[in-house]
């Protein structure tokens, strides 16, 4: 007889495996429409209620791709509106449903940055006109203000906080700066922009380049019940759309 407790760990360990598996061939895309906004529809045709929109530069997700299906009409994650955190454009609320694929260029079809690993705490992506660099660095308790809800953290500077499902792992990592050079101008994302995601992966970061020199950040982090994705849309020295969310 198969052991009960041994089976519900094996499960519980292939669970968090695809999650995190799944977060790391994410389809991030925007739109390709000459009307700059393309219609979220209820289900997968033309005629139907239309639920939301998604805007130019605006990043989704296919969920189709998770699952490795192709679709006339494709499945998708979006963001719906935004938190008041000054003029950090950060959406944490998501939206479902369908566009059609004609609407629909990946990220992955953009000109990308290579990676250079500088350290264990720093990374370098740069191409012959954008040099970005991403530095991490350990959490400091101290420094944060951390709210607890019945024994779980539920907010650390007055954010959600992703990428720790709850607890503080002991050598927790955040983001500590992300910045964009460009014909001699260097931009530094706020600080709001960066509050509340924890355990990022270089690994699992890309970086792309838009027609209109709009710069696309995704980063998959975190693994299991607190893994994540956070995507960065930034043109003209400005976050333009900010969108953290699970697609599990």
């Amino acid at each position: 007889m198969t052991n009960p407790i041994k089976l519900i760990f094996t499960l519980f360990l292939l669970l968090s495996f695809t999650c995190s598996q799944a977060q790391y061939i994410a389809a991030f895309a925007i739109i390709k429409d000459k009307d700059g906004f393309v219609n979220v529809r209820e289900s997968g045709n033309a005629k139907s209620k239309i639920v939301g929109k998604v805007s130019e530069n605006q990043i989704f997700e296919d969920m189709d791709a998770i699952q490795n299906e192709k679709n006339e009409w494709v499945y998708i994650t979006y963001g719906i509106s935004k938190q008041k955190t000054g003029s950090s454009n950060k959406t944490e609320d998501q939206g479902f449903g369908y566009i059609h694929k004609s609407r629909i260029k990946y990220l992955s079809d953009l000109p990308k940055l290579k990676m250079k690993l500088i350290s264990e705490n720093s990374a370098e992506f740069k191409n012959d006109a954008f040099i970005i660099s991403i530095k991490t660095g350990k959490f400091i308790p101290k420094e944060h203000q951390i709210k607890k809800q019945d024994g779980f953290i539920s907010k650390i500077d007055d954010q959600y906080p992703w990428g720790i499902d709850g607890i503080k792992p002991e050598n927790l990592i955040e983001i500590k700066e992300i910045k964009i050079s460009h014909k001699n101008e260097t931009y530094t994302l706020p600080i709001n922009n960066l509050t509340g995601l924890y355990s990022p992966s270089f690994k699992n970061t890309q970086i792309s380049i838009g027609l209109d020199k709009t710069v696309f950040i995704t980063m998959s982090n975190g693994d299991g019940a607190g893994a994540y994705n956070v995507a960065w849309s930034i043109k003209d020295n400005r976050v333009k759309d900010q969108f953290v969310f699970r697609d599990f």
